[in-house]
């Protein structure tokens, strides 16, 4: 048996779920996670997310890939998800991450641009070591 606890919010993407990991706002029924999944895919490629990369002068593929890489080394950091209710169990606490990738295409107008974020999260995967599911790669 396992507790699912889900702690994102509708509409935010893989930058807003960085800050609730690193700056710890995470609700105190989710703390201690073993499965970390991210699922922002769809609002990491939205439009008011790629005006966000525009106003840092990044392109699309760069300011998808710093977000998904920025979010995976906050998971990947020892203790990340350490239960602040059991300190007595000071073990590295790394959860597994997934990331599941259901953005099929809709705001970009190109096959390059659409497939960004399943590039860069295929390259961060296999250098990383995290697992990724495409929804998207299996309805296209």
């Amino acid at each position: 048996l396992f507790l699912v606890s889900k702690i994102a919010m509708g509409g935010t993407n893989t930058a807003v779920g960085n800050q609730i990991f690193k700056y710890d706002l995470i609700p105190e029924e989710a703390q201690g996670a073993d499965i970390v999944l991210n699922a922002y895919a769809t609002n990491d490629m939205h439009v008011l997310t790629m005006q966000d990369f525009q106003a840092e002068q990044k392109t699309l593929r760069e300011g998808v890939f710093d977000m998904i890489q920025d979010f995976v080394r906050t998971i990947m950091q020892p203790n990340s998800c350490q239960d602040k209710n059991h300190p007595e169990f000071q073990v590295d606490r790394r959860p597994l991450l997934l990331h599941l990738d259901d953005y099929v295409g809709n705001e970009q107008r190109e096959i390059l641009q659409t497939m960004e974020l399943s590039q860069s999260v295929g390259t961060l995967a296999q250098y990383y070591g995290f697992a990724t599911i495409s929804y998207a790669n299996i309805v296209r």
